[in-house]
């Protein structure tokens, strides 16, 4: 039986719903960009954006709530045997995974707000827009949230890659740490 919160052995329920939700979403957030990327302007993409924006600022809130749910954590321990050169590749891409998706989310705000459109979740609720339109900030925000999501790309790659080294190769426990019922 697994637990809520996460032992030394593997992570609780918690950590797995929020680590295969977000994974699940930021896939789901990915296609929708690239498919609005490229859609010409009128209704059908400024649809697009709609549900881009209200996916990503679910992404912003889940990925600062596993960041919180992280510092308040046990950290599952790592394989004995791992070597410091996959301790640091491992922190890397950790740190990474839990920044990255909140940083996305912060330039998608600034690349929507800097049009002085608001930004809905859903309809349920609206982010107010900057009240002037500014080129410059909503270029910068776009490039920004374009670079970060190539840097995410690589590193679901690597973290990818990594589980299933670990599963097939080595096979430890740290892929199953992450999967309900194992």
């Amino acid at each position: 039986m697994t637990n809520i919160t996460d032992t030394p052995q593997r992570f609780g329920t918690v950590s797995m719903a929020l680590h295969w939700a977000l994974a699940l979403l930021m896939i789901g957030v990915f296609v929708l960009g690239q498919i609005m990327e490229e859609l010409p302007r009128g209704p059908e993409k400024v649809e697009m954006i709609f549900w881009h924006a209200s996916f990503g600022l679910l992404i912003l809130g889940l990925a600062l709530g596993r960041l919180v749910w992280r510092w308040t954590q046990t950290t599952p321990l790592p394989p004995a045997d791992e070597t410091a050169l996959q301790k640091l590749a491992h922190r890397i891409v950790v740190i990474t995974l839990y920044l990255i998706p909140i940083a996305l989310g912060l330039t998608g705000m600034a690349a929507v707000a800097s049009t002085g459109n608001d930004i809905s979740f859903f309809g349920l609720f609206s982010i107010p827009g900057m009240e002037a339109f500014s080129k410059t900030v909503h270029e910068a925000a776009e490039e920004t949230h374009e670079v970060f999501v190539k840097i995410l790309v690589i590193t679901v790659i690597a973290h990818t890659a990594a589980a299933i080294w670990h599963h097939l190769i080595r096979h430890d426990t740290t892929l199953s740490r992450m999967l309900p019922g194992s």
